[in-house]
Parts: C-alpha cells; sequence; structure tokens
C-alpha cells in the first residue's frame, strides 16, 4: 500500500508524506510505587500515522496541512483508547485573490500578544490582506473562532472557547498599528462547583521604529482592558474590569552598545484567560550590553518585580534584582581556545508585612576548552547564599561538575564518549548535605546505526537527623536501525532509588518501534516561493539560524558568524558550540551549536536553558517569551503542537512525554523547530533546530545529545 506505484494515481497533484509508527511498551515498578517515575505499569500499546500534503497550485496559491491519528491502548500516549483523530491541519494561501487570505482549518495556534491571546487551539483562523490604502499603508485582518480540546472524540467547544479578530495597519513611515478583541466563554463545571464564565479583553498596541541622535530605536507599546469572569482558586470572580499596559524601548548604537527598557502593569482583575502574563504585578526591567572587537559580550540587567499589586500594602511582595552576564571567548594565553560564561546576581525581596525578607546572592561560571590528546573538557562552577533576615539564617549551595567529551571508533561506528562528575553541597536552613554524581554518556552512529546510551548516579549524603540518605541510579540505552524507509527501535529505561530507610523502588521501562516512512511528489514539480511576506519583527534582528543553512561548509561558519559579532566557538566532536545571546529579550543561558559531517553543516540549533524547571511561572513564560521571540522574526508557523500543562514537575512530564511542546515554520532552507525535547540524560531546556527535517512531533527524542 506504501510503494510508489500505488500512490502515482492517487492526489497526483498533491505532495504527501508521512509516517507509520507501532510501538509496544512494558513498564515495570517494583518496591515503593509512589516513588516512580512510571505511574502505568503493564504493557502499553499504540500506532500511530502522520502525515503531511501539500499542493502549489500557482505561484501565488498554495494549500498543505497535516494529520494525526491513532489506535491507543496506551496510558502514556493518551486519556483515550481506541481509533481517533488527534491533529488536523490545513492551510490555504492565495496570493492573487482580489484579498489576498491565508486560511486555517483545524488546530492553529492562535496569537495576538501576550496579554491577549497565545494558545493552539481547534477551530478557524483567516487573515485577510486587502490591497487598497490611503497613504500606501498595508492592511491585515485576522479572524479566529476556536476551542481548547486534546482530540477530535467527545468534542465540546464550549468548555474553553475563543472567538477573536485583530486589525493591523502598518505603514512604513509611521510604524505599525493594531486594535485586536477577544471573546472566551466556558461553561459551567458542574464537578468543580463553578458557573458558566464570560470574558473579554480588548487591546490597542503599537510599534515603530526610528533615529534619535545616532540611535536607532524601536518603541512598543500595549493598552488591554478586561471585562468579565474569571477563575481564582475554586471559587469564579464575577463581572470584574482591569486594564494591563505594556511598553517596551529597545536601542542600539553602532554595533558595540544595545540596551532596552521594560514596563509591564497588571492589576489583580487582569486575567484573560488566553493571555500568558502574571496577574497583579508591576515589571520595571532594564537591560544593557557591550559587544567587544573579540567577540565577548557583558550583559547587564537590573530588574523590579512588585507582587500583590493591588491587595493590602503590607501584602506586597518587592522582588529586586541586579545582575551581569559575560559571555564569549576568553582570550587566555594560558588555555588556547577558552570560552565560557560567567553570570552573577544580587537580589533582595521583601513584602510588607515582613513575612519576607531575604536576599540572595548567586554566581555562576561555564568553562569549555580543547584538552590534549583529542578530549574536549567543560567545567561549570555554581555558588549562591540566601540570607534570611527575619531568622537570620543562610542557606549555602555550592555546586562544581566537569565532564570530557573524546571522539572514539567502535565495531566500525563513530561516536563520543563523555565521562562526567557532579559535587553539591548544601548547608544552612536545617540542610547539610553532599551530593555526588558520577556519570559516563556516549553516542556511536554509522551503517544505519545509532547507539546512545547514558547512566548517572546521585549520591545524596545528608549530614544531619532527618531526611534519609538516597542513592539513585539512572540508565538509559536507545538503539535503531535504518533501511530504506524502515526503522526499528529499541529503547530501555532503570531508575533505581534506594533511601537508607523505607523501601526501595526499581522502574523499568522497555519500548519497541517499527516506523515505516513513505512519500509521493506531485507528478509536475513545481518551484517553491513564499507567498506573502511574515510580519516584520520589532527593532533590529542579528543572526538567525537561517543564516547558517545545512549544506553550508564548515569553513565559511566562522566568518558568517564574526559578522554577527559571534566568535570563540569551541570544536566538540562533530558540533561547534558558542556562548552566544541570539534572542535579545531572554536572559537565561543561550548556546549556539552547529552540527557538522563531512565538512559541511548538517544543522544549526539555539540551546536555551531553564533558570528553575521546577518553578512553573518561570518555565512557562521562558518558553512563551521564546515562542513569541520566534513568531516576531518567522511569522506564522506551519504546524504547532501541544500538549499538557507546564508544571512543577517538568522534567517528569516531559520524560514520560505527558508534556510536548512543538512549534514549526517552513523557511526555504529548511524547516525551523522550536520545542521542549527529551533527552537520554533526562534535561529538559528548550532547542530551536533548523534541519532539512524532523521526526513526527511524538517521537520527541530529537535533542542534540552531544551537547550537555
Amino acid at each position: 500500500v506504501l510503494d510508489a506505484d500505488f500512490w502515482a494515481g492517487v492526489l497526483p497533484e498533491w505532495d504527501i508524506a508521512g509516517s507509520n509508527t507501532v510501538r509496544a511498551e512494558y513498564y515495570i515498578v517494583d518496591g515503593d510505587e509512589t516513588a516512580t517515575p512510571y505511574p502505568f505499569e503493564d504493557k502499553q500499546y499504540y500506532d500511530e500515522l502522520f502525515l503531511t500534503f501539500s499542493n502549489r497550485v500557482s505561484p501565488f496559491e498554495r494549500w498543505r496541512g497535516s494529520f494525526f491519528g491513532i489506535i491507543n491502548e496506551s496510558d502514556y500516549r493518551s486519556t483515550e483508547d481506541g481509533l481517533f483523530a488527534e491533529r488536523f491541519n490545513l492551510i490555504g494561501e492565495k496570493g492573487d485573490a482580489a484579498v489576498p487570505y491565508r486560511a486555517e482549518l483545524g488546530d492553529f495556534f492562535g496569537f495576538f500578544s501576550f496579554r491577549t491571546l497565545q494558545r493552539t487551539l481547534k477551530g478557524v483562523q483567516a487573515d485577510f490582506q486587502p490591497l487598497g490604502s490611503f497613504a500606501g499603508e498595508r492592511h491585515s485582518i485576522l479572524l479566529l473562532s476556536g476551542f481548547i480540546n486534546p482530540n477530535y472524540r467527545n468534542l465540546d467547544p464550549l468548555e474553553d472557547y475563543y472567538n477573536g479578530a485583530s486589525w493591523l495597519v502598518e505603514h512604513d513611515a509611521l510604524g505599525r498599528l493594531s486594535l485586536s478583541g477577544i471573546y472566551n466563554f466556558r461553561e459551567e463545571d458542574l464537578a468543580a462547583g463553578l458557573p458558566d464564565r464570560h470574558q473579554g479583553v480588548v487591546s490597542l498596541a503599537a510599534d515603530r521604529d526610528f533615529r534619535v541622535a545616532g540611535q536607532r530605536l524601536s518603541l512598543e507599546a500595549e493598552i488591554a482592558h478586561f471585562e468579565g469572569d474569571f477563575d481564582l482558586g475554586a471559587t469564579t470572580v464575577k463581572d470584574r474590569s482591569e486594564t494591563g499596559y505594556f511598553a517596551m524601548l529597545r536601542g542600539r548604537s553602532g554595533i558595540p552598545l544595545t540596551y532596552s527598557f521594560r514596563f509591564e502593569n497588571y492589576g489583580q482583575d487582569f486575567r484573560p484567560n488566553g493571555a500568558v502574563i502574571t496577574p497583579n504585578r508591576r515589571t520595571w526591567d532594564l537591560r544593557t550590553g557591550w559587544r567587544f572587537a573579540n567577540g565577548l559580550r557583558l550583559d547587564g540587567r537590573a530588574q523590579s518585580f512588585t507582587d500583590n499589586l493591588e491587595g493590602a500594602a503590607t501584602s506586597q511582595l518587592d522582588t529586586k534584582t541586579v545582575g551581569a552576564t559575560l559571555a564569549g571567548p576568553l582570550m587566555l594565553d594560558l588555555v588556547p581556545g577558552l570560552s565560557g560564561r560567567l553570570d552573577a546576581f544580587l537580589q533582595d525581596r521583601e513584602s510588607g508585612n515582613d513575612v519576607t525578607d531575604s536576599s540572595t546572592k548567586s554566581a555562576t561560571l561555564d568553562l569549555s576548552a580543547p584538552l590534549p590528546l583529542s578530549w574536549v573538557g567543560r567545567l561549570g562552577l555554581a555558588g549562591q547564599v540566601v540570607d534570611n533576615h527575619n531568622t537570620g539564617g543562610k542557606t549555602i549551595t555550592r555546586q562544581a561538575n566537569v565532564s570530557a567529551d573524546h571522539r572514539l571508533e567502535l565495531l566500525g561506528l563513530r561516536g563520543v564518549i563523555t565521562p562526567g562528575l557532579l559535587v553539591r553541597g548544601l548547608s544552612g536552613g536545617g540542610t547539610n548535605a553532599l551530593e555526588l554524581g558520577p556519570s559516563i554518556a556516549a553516542g556511536f552512529a554509522g551503517g544505519g546505526h545509532a547507539v546512545n546510551v547514558n547512566y548517572q548516579l546521585l549520591s545524596q549524603n545528608r549530614r544531619v537527623a532527618g531526611p534519609d540518605d538516597i542513592i539513585t541510579h539512572d540508565a538509559a540505552l536507545r538503539y535503531s536501525y535504518t533501511i530504506g524507509n524502515h526503522s526499528f527501535g529499541v529503547e530501555g529505561n532503570f531508575q533505581n532509588r534506594d533511601p537508607e530507610f523505607g523501601r526501595n523502588t526499581d522502574s523499568y521501562r522497555i519500548s519497541v518501534s517499527w516506523t515505516v516512512n513513505f512519500a509521493k511528489p506531485a507528478q509536475a514539480a513545481r518551484v517553491i516561493s513564499p507567498i506573502g511576506v511574515a510580519p516584520a519583527a520589532v527593532g533590529a534582528i542579528g543572526f538567525r539560524l537561517s543564516d547558517l543553512p545545512p549544506g553550508t561548509p564548515l569553513d565559511a561558519v566562522e566568518s558568517t558568524l564574526t559578522g554577527f559579532g559571534i566568535s570563540g566557538g569551541v570544536f566538540q566532536p562533530g558540533v561547534v558550540v558558542y556562548e552566544a545571546r541570539v534572542l535579545e529579550d531572554i536572559v537565561e543561558r543561550q548556546r549556539l551549536a552547529v552540527v557538522h559531517d563531512q565538512g559541511r553543516v548538517t544543522k544549526s540549533a539555539l540551546i536555551i536553558e531553564f533558570d528553575d524547571v521546577g518553578n512553573v511561572d518561570s518555565t512557562a513564560q521562558t518558553f512563551e517569551r521564546v515562542r513569541e521571540a520566534m513568531l516576531g522574526r518567522y511569522g506564522n508557523p506551519l504546524r504547532t503542537f501541544d500538549e499538557g500543562a507546564f508544571s512543577d514537575d517538568l522534567v517528569a512530564d516531559v520524560n514520560t512525554q505527558r508534556f510536548i511542546r512543538i512549534v514549526e515554520w517552513e523557511t526555504p532552507r529548511g524547516i525551523l523547530r522550536l520545542g521542549i525535547p527529551r533527552r537520554l540524560d533526562r534535561r529538559v531546556r528548550i532547542e530551536v533546530q533548523l534541519a532539512p527535517s524532523f521526526p513526527p512531533p511524538r517521537e520527541t527524542l530529537w535533542s542534540i545529545e552531544e551537547v550537555r
């Protein structure tokens, strides 16, 4: 059925590609079942079909889409069993219509702004771009209607339903102005005892680029008004109104100096259901950066947050932070090729009633350098002191992490082996512990075979009465073999948790899969050219991953990046890694990775670390800010895949595939994917990759494992 001859007469004008994966898994938990990462035991099965299709009707008209279907008997894969459609998306673009348009049916990403809507919905969305103008301006009218639901079985649109409209006016000299509105309805929830909830938010936003006294400036501003109901814990607050404010000024003076100032103010009743903001908070955020001639960059930040803004004065919580980051090549004759990042900050937290009164001092140093005998070494040092002024006590954390990469050949396979060691000391606040974590990882590939292994031990030694000493072993193995359009895979995971007192826990997972890939090109090959123009990003844009597309000669990488002020790459086996701040608004650690083979780039990637994967607000807003920055640069995505919610157990949710975030854009230089991939070492981080193709969104082991 998957033979090319069969497809030749089926939809001849369409490009069709996809895969079918059959997976069987087996889970065993022995011991204390409350301490396992696997909540469901025994056999788990599913068969999933992933399709993409497109039809280039003319240079001005194109249709494309995707489909996910599943036969499920797995508690991990879905809460639903049996056969059902999970996701479907159809996008139509017609640039030569009387009113050019882009329409989406099925699953789409609804995005107006952080303060109004940023959600994956099921429904319909259409963007119309009238050709007429009064003074050379351009218009875009976006309409959407959709609801949140994980699949197409047992649909209940009124459970969380949105209608929205946005009108954008853009002028080369005057900038952009947009007016948007969202109405949200959630029906009565009998189980939770919540009534019907209605709410609306209307927003006016503007941005403009301009020059003043040699400064290149960009100003964004938005005012949004909320009316309606919202949930607050287990109750519903009815008929409230509140206005939210946002403004940001960015600037740069020539190449070396950059700076920005951001202000946000949201009252306690500003709670749009589709927004990504923290209500009842005021934010002041000042950033500045200087790039030295050798590529080293110094960034500073000063931030002030006031939470419980409209509560009683005694309950207001003020958080003030000042910090600096130095990243890039460290020109030291003693260690040639050394590159690194030093980040330090001071933070004070104080509430009006003095319940909270503390200060934090923190510093983190990450270094990478080539070593003798073809090794590449990494050293991480971190220290933090939290001083509770109410009790006079201090909590001190000290950490060192050392690892190294070395290229090997084994049984005809080329690969890399990475030993490592983590040492962490905790003291104060009733805690006195020494934690040791040796690890080893390896990856080999060749001739269609690929093998990855990872082992970590964590010994948590408590030196005070109370908590148990705990030893945890984590091991993971993945093997895959690809021949033609068939891929066979085996994955095994083992965890042993051994507390000093209480029951041990042994957790096992074994997974076997078979994937068949297929593709049918259209009978007549067509030249692919973009239809329409994505909205221009606000402010100046520096390096993009599309500046280093697959196929770029490795010799040209350094000169390309030097033109953007990025240098000091550390050559690890098969990948070059740079400490580089590619997304200006993201303060978390960013690394640029260039993966290569036989002298050419195979993929380029931006890796962004979370500050604290256990902090729900921090992780959610970091990811959404990265997604917002990518939307500003690349416009509407080709597809999105959101499953699960951010939680304080994000590591377990990612590694059991209960949480997935993927956004993809189609570019002339490859597919651009943003997401949070699963890794054998269980680390959770954001990755943006540009590559010729990617596995289906459900195949979540797509991280660049070599970069640790």
